[in-house]
């Protein structure tokens, strides 16, 4: 019985180790190769799936700004074009077209500028940044300064073609068709001053000068031309029509002196002393004429010469003999 009891005792106690070890062995038992090739494979799809950018169909971030770029872009591609038609064959500039200018193409300067209008309104609806819709007020201001300044320009250029005219009619001696003439004269000259006056008022280098093709010395020229060109073209009005009355008279001795009358030498002399007057005046107006009206330079002297030649023509109705001064002028 004694020894029954060892036994048990003895079975009880292996029993015992044999869980402890068991349990020990689970507790410290390496993963296997299934089981790392599956953890690996779980952590690159996560890491996959979460490196990959997710489309969302929304816009590519800048894309207005561009748009309103574009729109920009055009309006001042086009003014650019505006003010190299403006400037003439030789010119880029708005300064190559004066009051003389003879093949000023208004007609497509003022289409360009309808144009550009209809640009300015895409711009302006696209403009988005705070920038753009300055460039857009800006742009605005240019082409309003473009649109007065083709009209001053086109007025300018019809004061100048009647001159012109004028200063035919005084070749010719016909004093009352000059006259006409530079009554037309001014006329253009009075359509272009109100004009200028808003073109001053309404617009300024800063805005201008948006565009390549003008900067602020243009602007500030071309105002001095418009400004020059509109105060000599009203002082030689006066002066060419004394020119034109002194020529009348010129014609009036000539017919007298056909006629054989009496009244010729004297009407003759009183024309010479009038033409000479004109003569000096023109001079002094050539002589005081600024840069920025040079536009006026040759037919002033062109003016001069025919004055001369008048001048000898009724001295020689006269019977006077010219003097060695009255000759080299």
């Amino acid at each position: 019985m004694h020894r029954r009891r060892v036994l048990a005792l003895l079975t009880a106690a292996v029993a015992g180790c044999s869980g402890q070890d068991a349990a020990t062995e689970t507790q410290t038992a390496t993963p296997t190769a299934a089981d790392t090739q599956t953890a690996t494979d779980t952590q690159t799809a996560t890491d996959t799936q979460t490196d990959t950018p997710t489309e969302t169909g929304t816009a590519t971030p800048g894309a207005p700004e561009r748009a309103g770029n574009e729109a920009i872009a055009e309006v001042e591609k086009t003014l650019n074009s505006v003010v190299a038609t403006y400037g003439g064959a030789d010119s880029d500039s708005l300064l190559g077209a004066d009051a003389s200018t003879t093949d000023f193409r208004g007609g497509r300067i003022a289409g360009s500028l309808t144009e550009a209008e209809t640009e300015l309104e895409t711009a302006r609806e696209r403009a988005v940044t705070r920038e753009q819709q300055r460039t857009v007020e800006r742009l605005a201001v240019t082409i309003r300064f473009l649109e007065l300044a083709l009209q001053i320009q086109t007025a300018l250029g019809n004061a100048f073609f009647e001159l012109e005219r004028a200063r035919n009619g005084i070749d010719q001696e016909d004093g009352e068709d000059a006259r006409d003439n530079l009554s037309r004269m001014e006329s253009e000259r009075q359509l272009a001053m109100p004009l200028f006056e808003s073109l001053r008022a309404e617009t300024d280098a800063a805005a201008v000068s948006v565009i390549s093709n003008i900067d602020t010395a243009d602007y500030e020229a071309k105002i001095a031309q418009f400004d020059a060109e509109i105060a000599a073209l009203g002082g030689l009005r006066s002066r060419v029509e004394r020119l034109s009355r002194a020529v009348s008279r010129l014609a009036a001795a000539r017919a007298q002196d056909q006629n054989n009358s009496e009244s010729a030498v004297e009407t003759a002399q009183r024309a010479a002393s009038e033409l000479d007057d004109a003569e000096a005046s023109l001079q002094t107006f050539l002589d005081d004429l600024s840069e920025p009206a040079d536009s006026l330079t040759e037919i002033t002297e062109e003016l001069i010469a025919i004055t001369a030649r008048k001048a000898t023509a009724a001295r020689e109705i006269a019977g006077e003999t010219a003097t060695p001064t009255e000759t080299a002028n």
